[in-house]
């Protein structure tokens, strides 16, 4: 398995992309930590990787949210000892308006999640990967 005694942070990990990348990650052997805002999907997320007996801690987090980030980080540390891999999938996009009609707030918000979340979250691990000399 090529990721056995890796730890993955992957973000949006409850469904679509980012849950896939999850499954795969596990079937190879990552111990997971999936973040994400749905806890329901991250439950079943949760009961498909240990059905299969891969490794996964579930955590919620709003990466918009510095100490959310900082907080879940903190969480995988404790549980794992470290971080290898972080895949910044969490993204949002909701408007199906024509551009002007989209209210600021939601640009902000847009922003906060899209980017501000990656620069939180690259923050939190790259720490430990620097230490490491590995990081992907």
């Amino acid at each position: 398995m090529r990721f056995t005694g890796k730890v993955a942070v992957v973000t949006g990990a409850a469904v679509g992309i980012g849950r896939a990348t999850a499954v795969k990650l596990a079937k190879e052997g990552a111990k997971v930590v999936a973040l994400d805002l749905n806890p329901n999907e991250l439950e079943n997320l949760k009961a498909e990787v240990e059905g299969f007996g891969g490794s996964v801690l579930t955590l919620l987090c709003d990466v918009s949210s510095e100490a959310s980030v900082n907080e879940v980080f903190a969480k995988a540390k404790e549980t794992f000892g470290k971080i290898d891999i972080l895949v910044n999938n969490a993204g949002i996009w909701r408007d199906h308006i024509p551009f002007l009609e989209i209210p600021l707030e939601n640009w902000k918000k847009y922003i906060d999640v899209n980017i501000m979340g990656v620069v939180y979250c690259t923050r939190a691990a790259l720490p430990d990967m620097l230490e490491a000399g590995y990081g992907r």
